[in-house]
């Protein structure tokens, strides 16, 4: 069964922030960042389980990828890919905001 990917309203909220934010000082790249994460996180759909597994949730379901300077962070449940956060990498995951019953 081909994989699906499910952005979290935690997830499209945290990159409406971003891109709010990088758009102060520059629409042309607050577009640029938007473009580079959906297309990282599209690549989840061939590789779900690409990535490494979040050392704040150690669960072998809870991955992350590396969007320079992003950590985009998902959650493997069946064939769907929840998007959970986006986090900048200086920031820590809180495991919280996992979709229960995953």
């Amino acid at each position: 069964m081909a994989s699906k990917i499910v952005w979290t309203e935690n997830a499209l909220n945290d990159l409406e922030g971003i891109t709010k934010f990088i758009s102060q000082d520059s629409v042309h790249y607050a577009r640029v960042t938007l473009q580079r994460v959906t297309k990282s996180a599209e690549k989840l759909v061939e590789f779900p389980e690409s990535g490494r597994i979040v050392p704040e949730a150690d669960l072998t379901e809870c991955r992350e990828i590396i969007c320079s300077p992003y950590r985009i962070i998902c959650q493997i449940v069946g064939a769907d890919i929840y998007i959970v956060t986006i986090l900048h990498g200086a920031r820590q995951f809180a495991p919280d905001v996992l979709p229960k019953g995953g």
